[in-house]
Formats: structure tokens, sequence, C-alpha cells
């Protein structure tokens, strides 16, 4: 006795998921981007020129998609983490993540176009992962819509 199932043109299925997938990575890269750029206008805003800086990349290698904000602005990471000592004893949130030890006494920086001072710090103001903080449960929202479109 004997039972036999066939199943053909599974090269047209094959083809469809193929296209399936496609269609996923083009959405979500499309999505990622649009969220790295819509992330600036959550950041913190005081005169502008800092949000301003903000640039939305989006890089697809195979089946992956990486997708991200950066500036180029040489005080950006002085604004995000603070310059010293009277930065909050707890940190922020970053800090642990990216190793960051604070100072606690003044210190002399060469500041382009006004030379050496001698410096306190300031108190971190935390504008691209406020940000991004602010755009996860968009993210969320946007990816699972990219991921139905795909799938219909």
């Amino acid at each position: 006795m004997e039972t036999n199932i066939e199943i053909e043109k599974l090269g047209a299925y094959a083809k469809t998921l193929q296209r399936t997938a496609d269609h996923l990575l083009d959405n979500l890269e499309r999505q990622m981007l649009q969220d790295a750029e819509d992330m600036a206008g959550h950041c913190p805003e005081d005169t502008g020129l800092l949000r301003e800086s903000i640039a939305a990349f989006c890089e697809r290698d195979g089946d992956r998609v990486t997708a991200g904000s950066r500036t180029n602005m040489q005080y950006a990471a002085y604004v995000e983490f603070g310059t010293g000592p009277v930065g909050d004893e707890k940190g922020t949130p970053l800090d642990s993540e990216l190793g960051i030890v604070r100072k606690h006494e003044p210190w002399t920086a060469y500041i382009p176009g006004y030379g050496f001072r001698r410096l306190k710090g300031r108190l971190p103001a935390l504008f691209m992962y406020n940000g991004m903080q602010e755009m996860q449960p968009v993210i969320a929202e946007h990816y699972g819509t990219a991921i139905q479109e795909a799938i219909k």
C-alpha cells in the first residue's frame, strides 16, 4: 500500500515567498528611514542648529536593514553626555552602557575660536536619546504595519 501527495508548481510558490520577503525588506527600509528622520523632530530644541544637523541613514546588506540618526556637529557629544563635574551623580541611562566616567574637578579645554578655557562642566541634555525614546511606540507600530503590508 502506498499513499502519495504531489505538489506541483512549487517554484511559483517559492518566487511568491521571495517577492514577499523582498517587499517586507523594502517596506522596513522605507519605514526605518522615515522613523529615523522623524526622530529629529522629537529632540529638544534650543537654537535649532543641533536638531537641524541630525541626518537619517539607512543601509541594507542582504536581509539586514540598519537605520539610525547621526550628527556631525562638533559639540553634539558634549550636549548629549555633559562635560564634567556638574553631571548628575547617578549619571544618565547611557552612562553605564557607554562606560562614561565623569570628571569631578574643573578642567581645561581648547574651544575652537575661543582658545583654552577652564571649564566646570555642564549637565547632560539627552537630545537624541530622548528623541529615540519618544519614538519607540511609533516605531513598533510602523514596523507592524510594514510587515502586514508585505504579507497581504
